[in-house]
């Protein structure tokens, strides 16, 4: 199962954590912008939108320095 890494925008709190956790893999928190980083396979990915609170979820692309 192909899985995705994304930023997803919501509010911040345990509430919270937890519906994003039953859907997916809660990696990181970065609370002072209110954002958190996921991992999920590509077909939650539509649930994870579905998740009240959540206000946005994009695709993390990752920049690397040269």
């Amino acid at each position: 199962m192909d899985k995705v890494e994304l930023i997803v925008e919501a509010k911040m709190g345990e509430e919270q954590e937890r519906k994003i956790a039953a859907v997916a893999r809660v990696k990181y928190r970065l609370p002072s912008v209110g954002l958190y980083v996921v991992e999920v396979p590509k077909t939650c990915v539509p649930a994870l939108r579905g998740v009240d609170g959540v206000n946005s979820v994009v695709t993390n692309t990752y920049i690397t320095a040269q």
